[in-house]
């Protein structure tokens, strides 16, 4: 029976040791794959950090680059806008112009007329003036004339008298 109780104290014991030994090897194994878990979970969120780093960095990219397209088409569509308003005041210009200028034309054309006119106005004028003068010289000289005329026609019937006074002297004689 003792060597019964030394038996199963043996046991015991044997079996604590091996608890503690099996436990211990257990604990060790258990922080051994706490620590490689550990270093891979590091590992593959320093890979996840160093990609997500890369994945912000390539968004900070794309979004430079489109922020620097948006404002190339941007100036363009600007340099494009001011282009046509130019144009647009260009043409509105120009036919600004082309209306004064048909308007200098047509008023240049009226002030010619309107000359033309004055200068025909003034001539008819003169001629006018002209006319009315040799009128009276021809009036003045008609009525010389008339004159010359009655006397002379006075001369003719005072000869004519003397002629027939002349006659009847002659007859009777």
């Amino acid at each position: 029976l003792l060597d019964r109780r030394k038996d199963n104290a043996a046991r015991r014991i044997q079996s604590v040791g091996r608890m503690f030994v099996q436990r211990r090897k257990y604990t060790g194994l258990l922080k051994k794959l706490i620590k490689i878990q550990a270093w891979r979970k590091g590992m593959i969120g320093r890979r996840g950090a160093v990609e997500y780093k890369r994945y912000a960095m390539a968004r900070k990219i794309q979004r430079n680059w489109r922020r620097r397209q948006d404002q190339k088409v941007y100036a363009m569509l600007k340099r494009a806008i001011s282009v046509a308003q130019e144009r647009y005041r260009l043409h509105a210009a120009k036919t600004q112009m082309k209306k004064l200028k048909q308007e200098a034309k047509e008023v240049g054309a009226l002030m010619a007329k309107s000359q033309k006119a004055q200068e025909q106005a003034t001539e008819l004028r003169k001629r006018n003036e002209e006319l009315e003068a040799s009128q009276l010289q021809l009036n003045a000289e008609k009525k010389s004339l008339q004159e010359k005329v009655k006397a002379l026609e006075d001369t003719v019937h005072e000869v004519q008298s003397h002629y027939e006074d002349a006659k009847k002297q002659a007859e009777e004689a």
